[in-house]
């Protein structure tokens, strides 16, 4: 998929005219820009981009975010909170990219296990379940001016644990504790988990440049 994706935006970016719209701005000083985006698995994110006049194809930055949503059930809430940084390469000059990053994320799982009784007393109450991962990711997309200091983007790529720097753990909390140890050895499991590639997409990202 995204190799076919891939294939469309350098046909599309080959023949691209080098209008005002598309095309890389030729500045003499540094330019700044602060960032806001709707992406995955990541809901929201903010960031800042910072490009160099003597290097106009690649615009580096740093991007994080937190979020966290109730649930019903026995799933209580779910939370993600990231930081990345890396830097889109624009190798036509024109709104064509290639994004690379490098970072760390956090997934976590917060369940109800008031269920859980041993002679009708429950032997604990929650459960919190956290998915750790340094990541690798890389991306294609396309960036347009919306005005001289606006631009809006998206871009589809894949985020990669990187080996060894990943897992997890459980905790388990108890309101009266008893003394019973809880203690549940997940981490082959959870290292397992988190070493399964997620899908990175910017559904929209907003430039807004403050110089």
């Amino acid at each position: 998929m995204i190799l076919w994706v891939l294939g469309i935006l350098f046909s599309i970016s080959a023949h691209a005219e080098d209008s005002p719209v598309t095309k890389v701005e030729e500045r003499t000083t540094t330019r700044h820009g602060i960032i806001t985006a709707i992406t995955v698995p990541q809901p929201l994110s903010v960031g800042y981009e910072v490009i160099y006049p003597e290097l106009p194809e690649l615009h580096f930055f740093a991007e994080g975010g937190y979020f966290k949503m109730p649930l019903s059930g026995h799933l209580k809430n779910a939370s993600v909170w990231s930081i990345q940084a890396g830097a889109r390469y624009f190798p036509f000059e024109n709104w064509f990219y290639l994004a690379g990053t490098l970072g760390f994320r956090q997934v976590g799982l917060g369940t109800d296990i008031s269920n859980l009784q041993v002679n009708g007393v429950s032997l604990a109450n929650t459960a919190d379940l956290k998915l750790n991962a340094a990541i690798l990711g890389v991306a294609v997309g396309g960036q347009w001016f919306l005005s001289p200091k606006v631009a809006i983007s998206f871009d589809l790529g894949i985020q990669l644990a990187i080996p060894l720097l990943h897992g997890g753990n459980t905790d388990i909390v108890q309101d009266n504790p008893d003394g019973t140890d809880l203690t549940v050895d997940s981490s082959d499991a959870l290292y397992r988990i988190t070493s399964i590639p997620l899908p990175q997409i910017a559904l929209v990202r907003f430039i807004w440049y403050i110089d």
